[in-house]
Order: C-alpha cells, then structure tokens, then sequence
C-alpha cells in the first residue's frame, strides 16, 4: 500500500486532496517569480472584460509574500496577505490531522465555524472587490480597462 493511500485511508481523500492542493499552493508561491506587470493573464473574466475579478492579484501576491515582500503583496492584492496567512494555516491543519492530532484539529474546526471565519472572510473580500471597482469608476480606470477586454473588441 502507497504512503498517500494510507494517509488517504486515515483522513480520508477529501482531507488529503486539500493537504496536497495546499501544499502545490504553498511550494509554487515560493519557486515562482511572475512578472509585475505585463505577462499572460490567466484571469478569464479579465481578458474577457478587461475587468479584474475579486481575486486578480492573488497569485503574485502569494508570490511576493512567500519571499518575505509583504508591502508588495498588499500592493498586489489587498486581501492577499491575510489569505495566504489562512492558506498556511490550513495547511498547518492539514498536517495536524495527519500527524493524528484529531482533537486538536476538531477545536480549530469548531473555532473556525463558531466565529464564522470563512463566511466574514467571503463577505470582506467581495466588499473589497466593489471598493476597488467604485475606485476605478472614480478615477476613470474602469472604462480603460473595459476598452482592453476582449469584448470591447467584438462589440
């Protein structure tokens, strides 16, 4: 029997795909170096509407706070910094749970769900995003940047 099998059998493959995505997370954020600027946009809604989406940035500010550039990843993504900081978090759960650590695990769980942290999480990051969109609106950025989408070209 394979080691991830194992470990698959004692947490369960939910558990083990999110300690695996976490950690591609975690290892990418601290090998990659993209680009500042510039670059392929992965974002779909983004090149599609030339608009980013809430979570534009996150990437290479994952990236800039992996190499200890915190100032940079603010400057990325507002959110980012406090994301990533649940990302590894998470994955600190994840290798809790798989260390056997169950009851220390079960309260960090019920902790989590009592202050309802990823619910307050999801509303601050969509307020964050209309913040930044009214912001473009203000300044004038958002109708450059509608003009650089994809759709702006067909219509």
């Amino acid at each position: 029997m394979t080691f991830l099998k194992r470990i698959a059998e004692r947490v369960g493959p939910a558990e083990l795909s999110w300690f695996v995505m976490l950690t591609a997370i975690l290892v990418t954020s601290v090998l990659w170096h993209p680009a500042d600027d510039g670059g392929f946009i992965v974002c779909a809604l983004r090149r599609t509407t030339g608009l980013p989406c809430p979570g534009c940035g996150l990437t290479r500010s994952f990236c800039a706070l992996a190499k200890g550039n915190v100032e940079r990843a603010g400057q990325f993504h507002a959110l980012g910094p406090a994301l990533f900081t649940l990302t590894a978090i998470y994955w600190m759960r994840s290798v809790a749970l798989i260390a056997g650590f169950r009851e220390a695990v079960s309260r960090y769980d019920a902790g989590m769900f009592r202050w309802k942290i990823p619910h307050v999480f999801g509303i601050v990051f969509v307020l964050a995003w209309m913040v930044k969109i009214g912001v473009m609106l203000w300044t004038g950025e958002f109708h450059r940047l509608a003009a650089s989408g994809i759709l702006a070209h067909w219509f």
